[in-house]
């Protein structure tokens, strides 16, 4: 299962069922994108407009699935349902390329056209069009109003000729205009055309040149829109006027040049007065918002003020202000643009740039921008937006080292008509003149680089900050050592520029030299000067190499001492002093000069542990511990009994049996007494589980023999012991 969708965030996912990834750029409402994702089996990648937006590793696979396919939806949730407009969807089932991804989006544009119906695109009769005038007839002397107002005007002398799109009026400069109707007295509004001057600076004298003009009821002009007359005719721009006692404009900066065709747009309204050439905003005067004062006239070609050589063609005219997207569309929606880049270049090992040559055609009213840029940063290199044929240019001075790989980059738009051309073009190396340098040690590494013992450490030192590589972009700088000492006590490993100590033998100290080079993509290289790695020794705490036997020891002997002795089992690196503590919460425990154990097992049966801790008799705080695990064992109980004594006779009718469990002066503990008491010779079990060593018994009948023995066990059943049976005669008489 697979997703491509827009999140709330404005970004373009692309989802696998257990992967995803999102575009750096966020996108815009009311703009075409073209957005492709791919998938090659090592990466997943998201292209924007023909270009790489985002890319991530990722094997794990597309998982089949056996749903529908959705588009506008996602098949998981489709309540989700897609606001917008989707166009030419593809799937494939394998990973296109960059170039085939760019080259798609470039023939895409290539062919592109805006639809004019889209809301604000009012380039055919829409919302608070007062006029529209496309300018079509070709053989009338009326020009039709579209906007449905019934705002024709009458043609006093232009004639027809070919326009932007279909037809257009073609005006002498001396008397020919067009004339209809006030139009428009809005406080905001718009007046649009395209204008083509035949040459707006020697055929006007010091008049103006107007497109469209407007005059009041008093049969001056309120309003123009063309080429302003200015003392010195070089400097005349295209710019809108409102004269309102007294006049009030805003020049664009754009002079215009013969024969090409200007889109314009003149603009009035609470943000003062504004001016657009070809879509771009060139002008602004927020000095008067007072909007469109009263005229009676509206001109298309002149007045008697000044008249327009040149062709006019689409004019219209709102009773309100247009956005800078309504401008741009009106601009663009007679010409089409496309744009290539090239491949990168990448110069060859020990090679110079040497020159760039084109050659194109540029028609009047096109436009074919050429540039290069650097392919690691995108700074541009050069750029030409004229309209000569051919060009060579010398790339002697670009420093090879610096933009080591470039590219092209070209822009086209046409005049609707015309349509400019790059023939071909190419980019020439040759043999560096000089010998392509390797890299540079900055300063010497240290001649010393510390590292404690035992503890292996990352990034003893990056080379990358003592050489400079000005090759870096081209391929990336590569480090190996030149001498590496690594051995049995000590492991040397660089990583990508970091140098690391991977392994240090147990208590090693000492000191290794090492020598290291850095390479560039030219394979030429530099070594560094000799540095040390020491390994310095610390003051370790005395260590248990092993750990000392389990002792066992009979209960009931006095003591027992080891045949060992603790310092058998204790390492110190540096042969410092050290000594012993001892401790047992079960057992008496002792050291002799020798420091073998003495164990005294006192009234104790079963496991316990003697914990014993060795530290450095300099410094009480390196130490290290270690537990002794102790049995104290009994092979067998012994239970004697003490009263009443075998074979007596007892006058009373209850009496108190007693006996003990008693081994070597040993007390013993955790033992469960079970009696046997009866008239048989054998008695029977009389009472179980006694903790102590007597029991009373009563109703002892007269001139009776009673007989009883005692067992004796631990708690836990392991061992037991038992008395020898002993009896006794009851006279209550004697």
């Amino acid at each position: 299962p697979y997703e491509m969708r827009m999140e709330l965030s404005g970004q373009l996912s692309m989802i696998f069922e257990d992967q995803s990834i999102s575009s750096v750029e966020t996108f815009e409402v009311n703009k075409w994108y073209y957005v492709v994702g791919t998938y090659d089996s090592t990466h997943m990648v998201l292209y924007i407009n023909g270009e790489v937006d985002n890319r991530i590793e990722y094997s794990g696979g597309i998982i089949p699935g056996d749903d529908e396919l959705y588009i506008g939806a996602p098949s998981s949730e489709p309540g989700m349902l897609f606001k917008g407009i989707l166009d030419e969807v593809r799937i494939s089932n394998i990973a296109r390329t960059s170039q085939d991804i760019r080259q798609a989006y470039v023939k895409g544009i290539s062919i592109q056209r805006q639809q004019a119906q889209v809301e604000g695109n009012e380039l055919f009769p829409g919302r608070n069009t007062s006029v529209l005038w496309n300018i079509n007839e070709g053989s009338q002397n009326l020009i039709h109003d579209s906007s449905g107002n019934g705002n024709d005007g009458i043609i006093y002398g232009p004639g027809w000729t070919q326009g932007v799109v279909g037809g257009a009026l073609k005006f002498d400069g001396q008397d020919d205009f067009v004339e209809a109707e006030g139009i428009v007295t809005s406080p905001e509004g718009a007046i649009v055309c395209w204008a083509r001057w035949k040459n707006p600076i020697e055929d006007h004298g010091t008049y103006p040149a107007l497109a469209i003009s407007q005059r009041g009821i008093d049969g001056m002009n309120v309003a123009r829109l063309g080429v302003s007359y200015d003392a010195d005719i070089s400097s005349r721009q295209i710019g809108f006027a409102i004269f309102d006692y007294p006049w009030h404009s805003v020049s664009s900066g754009v002079i215009p040049v013969a024969g090409e065709w200007y889109h314009i747009v003149g603009m009035w309204g609470p943000e003062g007065l504004k001016i657009y050439i070809n879509g771009e905003l060139k002008g602004t005067n927020p000095g008067y918002t007072k909007g469109m004062p009263p005229n009676n006239n509206t001109y298309v070609g002149g007045s008697n003020v000044g008249f327009f050589k040149g062709t006019i063609d689409e004019v219209g005219i709102y009773d309100r202000s247009l956005s800078p997207s309504e401008v741009r569309n009106h601009a663009n929606r007679y010409r089409e643009t496309a744009s290539i880049r090239s491949v990168n270049m990448t110069l060859p090992i020990n090679k110079t740039w040497e020159s760039f040559h084109f050659s194109r055609s540029v028609p009047h009213g096109t436009y074919l921008n050429i540039s290069l840029h650097d392919a690691r940063t995108n700074k541009t290199l050069y750029t030409d937006s004229n309209q000569t044929d051919e060009l060579f240019l010398d790339l002697s001075e670009l420093d090879p080292t610096m933009y080591p790989s470039i590219y092209l980059q070209a822009y086209f738009q046409s005049s609707r008509n015309e349509t400019p051309v790059l023939y071909d073009w190419a980019v020439n190396w040759t043999v560096a003149p000089e010998k392509i340098p390797p890299p540079k040690l900055n300063r010497d590494i240290p001649t010393l680089l510390n590292v404690t013992e035992d503890i292996p450490r990352d990034n003893v030192v990056d080379l990358a900050d003592y050489f400079t590589d000005i090759f870096y972009s081209i391929n990336i700088t590569r480090y190996a050592l030149q001498s590496d000492p690594s051995n049995d006590n000590i492991t040397l490993v660089l990583k990508g520029s970091q140098l690391d100590v991977t392994y240090l033998a147990d208590n090693w100290t000492g000191n290794v030299s090492v020598i290291a080079n850095c390479t560039n993509a030219h394979d030429l290289s530099t070594p560094t000067n000799i540095f040390n790695i020491s390994v310095k020794p610390v003051d370790d705490a005395p260590a248990w190499h092993s750990y000392p036997p389990k002792i066992t020891v009979e209960a009931g002997i006095h003591q027992l001492k080891t045949n060992y002795s603790l310092d058998d089992f204790v390492v110190d690196a540096e042969s410092d002093e050290w000594d012993f503590i001892i401790s047992s919460d079960e057992v008496n425990t002792s050291l002799d000069f020798k420091n073998r154990l003495t164990i005294k097992p006192r009234d104790f049966v079963g496991n316990t542990t003697i914990n014993v801790t060795v530290f450095q008799v300099s410094n009480d705080t390196l130490y290290a511990n270690v537990t002794i695990q102790v049995e104290v064992e009994l092979s067998s109980l012994r239970v004697r009994l003490l009263s009443p004594r075998n074979n007596t006779t007892i006058t009373e009718s209850s009496f108190t049996l007693k006996w003990e469990l008693k081994l070597s002066g040993l007390m013993l503990k955790n033992i469960l007494h079970d009696l046997y008491f009866g008239e048989e010779k054998e008695p029977p079990l009389y009472q179980s589980d006694l903790s102590r060593t007597n029991y009373t018994v009563t109703d002892l009948t007269d001139q009776t023999r009673y007989y009883w023995y005692v067992v004796a066990s631990f708690e836990d059943g392991s061992t037991n012991g038992s008395s020898p049976i002993w009896s006794f005669f009851v006279d209550k008489a004697a």
